[in-house]
């Protein structure tokens, strides 16, 4: 199946439910937060779709702690649709049912999953809140700036504490901005 008729599929389920179609990418705006779904193209794999989401509060913050020419992170929390299926991953490649099939996953999984995310106790946990197997930079800023917002302001910089010595110099540096745009101590 070519993209066009994989482009046509997920037009008509995303439109209806607020999307806006750029190129590969389906963008809306709703409740604070912005949604995307990309249609990624394999010529070896296929078609898939990635579900993305950031609420713009915590954007905000973020973009207001860390030092400018920092690396940015466009979307706080990204899936791809096989995840939300079955937790594994899922590429359509020549079947004529692919695109029927992947529009139907964004329906089923996709949007239930974006509206899950919305509240702030939601984001928390998928930032990994009460996860202690690791220190993911990404994941920690998200957590202790959610914390933040939830007044949970010892929990938020307990989340940024001790960042492991490997980060990348990057990390470490937006760790240090976020910790202190939170006012946590030393």
């Amino acid at each position: 199946m070519s993209s066009k008729s994989y482009l046509g599929a997920l037009d008509s389920v995303l439109r209806p439910a607020g999307f806006a179609r750029t190129g590969r990418n389906w963008i809306r705006f709703r409740d604070g937060f912005e949604d995307c779904v990309n249609l990624q193209v394999s010529s070896r794999a296929g078609t898939t779709a990635n579900i993305s989401s950031k609420d713009l509060a915590t954007d905000a913050i973020w973009k207001e702690a860390v030092p400018p020419g920092s690396p940015g992170l466009y979307y706080h929390t990204t899936v791809r649709i096989g995840q939300l299926m079955d937790r594994t991953d899922h590429w359509w490649r020549r079947d004529p049912n692919g695109p029927e099939e992947l529009s139907q996953a964004i329906l089923t999984y996709a949007l239930p999953y974006l509206d899950s995310r919305r509240s702030l106790e939601n984001q928390a946990l998928g930032f990994g809140r009460y996860d202690t197997s690791g220190f993911n930079a990404r994941l920690r800023i998200g957590l202790a700036i959610t914390l933040h917002r939830m007044d949970e302001h010892d929990e938020a910089c307990a989340a940024l504490a001790n960042p492991p010595k490997r980060l990348l110099p990057s990390w470490l540096t937006q760790i240090e901005a976020v910790r202190r745009r939170l006012g946590c101590g030393d």
